[in-house]
């Protein structure tokens, strides 16, 4: 009786442990590092949520600013002056996309010590998406899920973006959260639901572009159910709900920045930018510069530029600019964008078309290894006290073996892609395995939003491709999964652990 009441036990110590190590593997990159990784935009978000909590509490940190330029619900300056502050209290031209949502994360890790409660948060984030899906796939959480998350732990860009101080393994966590939702034709667990609504919508709060992407795929979800036959209002119904929240979350927001500014957050005119850095855009304004009325003409003379230079070097257009104008360019960029796709249409489409391609190709893992740029960008925005243990890590030293690990995350990327291939010419696994091919499927479809939100709205960067890539590799090992189980049942016992769920039969991808 005794030994019988000690298995549970010790299987519950077990599986814990297990999931202890699988959550350290996630992180390996910040361990081998010396500490998370920092972006050039981590002060930002570190100091919107700091500034807002010095409001209420007066408690200062090594990241406070001076009250009149802290930048409240916005980003710091990113010149690093806080007298030609980008976005700035006493000139009222506070910047949204930086969210302090996401910084209150960064914050509990500042407070705690070294951002390691930051990163081992988002490790838990990704270690609970990824048994929910394989649950719902019809196949056993474990070993699985388990041993799908070792798998990227392992051989994907997984855990560097685990350990990035940065919001984007979130996108990555939303897109399995969506495919789930919309590819599941029966109802779930509530436990299912309340979850996937938790994570997908901290994933749209914490940056605009998922808001953007979960937006995109329930149209496309919603456009397939109409076609298939509506069957999933209850997955649908989590994701609008999620999307209301995260945009009632971001009107509270500038509601609060108002109050405490006197104006509105600005919108950066990053449609402006990208519409000029391709080509339609500044053709556009050559053409009917003054006459058509923007702001942006009085800059004609400097342009084209990149979009990057266009929106934040000290000698480009919205940076540079006084801020009236700031405000200018940030009110007409709608208008702007409107006004160049009627003038040039195709022009634009094939320039989207070659920025989300261009997107949706690109590889590597760059952001984790500091060039002379980055360090001196980090020199300006980081406080002394963490400068000194940056200096020492391996990224900063530029030791972080990121060339030998491209190649091996590209390696298995690709394996995975022709691995996914290679079954769908085959015919898929969508008859013995509808719901693991409505998920994977969905994956996929999610992969492509992002390239096309990401390469289009903001431009081509090796980091809104890599922080989903290792989505690929998650949906190959839900299909090789998926095919030992139907193997095993075929030879009359189960290749994996018997203890599965039911598989469903109601899902198409």
């Amino acid at each position: 009786m005794d030994s019988r009441r000690r298995r549970p036990a010790q299987q519950l110590v077990g599986r814990g442990c297990a999931v202890i190590l699988v959550i350290a593997a996630l992180v390996w990159p910040a361990f081998y590092n010396g500490q998370p990784f920092f972006h050039t935009d981590t002060s930002a978000y570190l100091r919107g949520a700091d500034a807002g909590i010095q409001k209420l509490t007066h408690r200062t940190t090594a990241w406070s600013l001076p009250a009149d330029d802290s930048a409240a619900a916005g980003s710091a300056a990113r010149d690093g002056s806080t007298a030609s502050s980008t976005s700035s209290i006493r000139d009222k031209t506070i910047l949204s996309g930086r969210s302090p949502y996401y910084g209150i994360l960064l914050y509990l890790g500042e407070l705690t010590g070294g951002f390691w409660v930051s990163v081992v948060t988002q490790a838990c984030a990704v270690l609970l998406a990824l048994p929910f899906a394989v649950r719902v796939a019809g196949l056993p959480a474990w070993p699985v899920a388990r041993l799908s998350a070792a798998l990227l732990a392992v051989a994907s860009s997984a855990p560097f973006y685990v350990s990035f101080l940065m919001p984007d393994v979130f996108a990555g966590v939303l897109i399995i959260g969506i495919s789930v939702l919309l590819a599941v034709r029966r109802v779930l667990p509530w436990s299912d639901y309340l979850v996937w609504f938790a994570l997908c919508t901290a994933a749209m709060v914490f940056h605009e572009s998922h808001l953007i992407i979960a937006i995109g795929m329930l149209c496309l979800g919603i456009a397939w159910n109409l076609w298939a036959g509506w069957s999933n209002s209850g997955g649908v119904g989590v994701i609008v709900a999620a999307i209301v929240v995260a945009n009632a979350a971001q009107l509270a927001l500038d509601v609060a920045v108002k109050r405490l500014v006197g104006a509105p957050p600005l919108v950066a005119p990053f449609l402006t930018a990208r519409l000029i850095d391709d080509g339609p855009g500044y053709r556009y304004l050559k053409a009917t510069c003054p006459a058509n009325g923007f702001a942006v003409c009085g800059s004609i003379a400097s342009l084209p530029m990149s979009a990057n230079q266009f929106l934040w070097s000290p000698d480009g257009v919205f940076s540079a600019a006084a801020p009236e104008l700031r405000r200018q360019l940030a009110a007409e960029h709608l208008r702007f964008a409107l006004a160049v796709i009627r003038y040039e249409p195709l022009g634009v489409l094939k320039c989207a078309v070659s920025d989300a391609l261009t997107q949706v190709t690109m590889s590597g893992l760059e952001n984790f290894q500091l060039e002379d740029t980055g360090r001196r960008n980090f020199e300006r925005k980081i406080p002394e006290e963490h400068l000194q243990v940056l200096r020492h890590s391996a990224a900063y030293r530029g030791v972080m073996p990121t060339r030998l690990y491209s190649i091996i995350n590209t390696s298995v990327l690709a394996a995975a892609a022709l691995f996914l291939i290679w079954f769908a010419l085959k015919g898929g696994i969508g008859r013995s395995a509808p719901a693991t091919a409505g998920i994977v499927g969905w994956i996929i479809v999610g992969v492509l939003v992002d390239a096309v939100v990401c390469g289009v709205f903001s431009g081509p960067h090796i980091r809104y491709s890599e922080r989903v890539q290792w989505l690929v590799l998650f949906a190959a090992s839900l299909v090789a999964a998926a095919r030992l189980w139907e193997r095993g049942e075929r030879g009359g016992m189960a290749t994996i652990a018997p203890a599965a769920a039911a598989r469903s039969t109601d899902c198409r991808p």
